[in-house]
């Protein structure tokens, strides 16, 4: 009987989170990772905690490994929600398979997340703001325009929740 996994390194190499993430998943991450877009909150051998900042959002991440060597993961996205492994899981594990943090720092890179965060949030309530003001078949062709441009977040969109519960209630 092998033994039980140490540390995260015996089960997450890069092959392994490009098999647990997908290809699409494992590259957006990488690319998140060398744009150095995370921050950690804590990691040791078994577990990391972190945040990634994508375009207008910030995520939080769990990764864990279990006594029975098992690996449980967390994020905050919508891929992360339903249970996969996504693009920001991605990033953390490869900051910090490649060592690439300095607990020295985290506080510093931590009140930049936080800035950034204000900053996306506001650009949010300025975003609602003028939405707001539009009428619905301008809305519509504003989506369908963006949707035309952006094929992989129109894709997103059609399989959101909560695009779903608003048109399951709109019937």
């Amino acid at each position: 009987m092998g033994s039980q996994p140490q540390s995260l390194r015996d089960v997450l190499s890069e092959n392994d989170l490009l098999w647990l993430a997908g290809e699409q998943a494992f590259h957006s991450g990488r690319e998140f990772h060398a744009a150095q877009k995370y921050v950690f909150n804590g990691a040791n051998a078994t577990a990391l905690q972190g945040f990634v900042t994508d375009i207008s959002s910030s995520y939080s991440v769990d990764i864990k490994l279990l006594a029975n060597g098992d690996i449980q993961y967390s994020c905050e996205c919508p891929a992360g929600r339903v249970e996969l492994f996504c693009s920001h899981c991605v990033c953390c594990a490869l900051a910090w398979l490649d060592e690439t943090f300095d607990a020295t720092d985290l506080w510093t890179d931590a009140r930049a997340a936080i800035s950034e965060i204000d900053e996306a949030h506001n650009l949010r309530s300025q975003l609602r703001a003028c939405l707001q003001q539009v009428d619905r078949y301008e809305l519509v062709e504003i989506i369908l325009d963006w949707a035309r441009r952006d094929p992989a977040h129109a894709h997103e969109l059609m399989d959101s929740q909560r695009l779903s519960r608003f048109l399951q209630h709109s019937n």
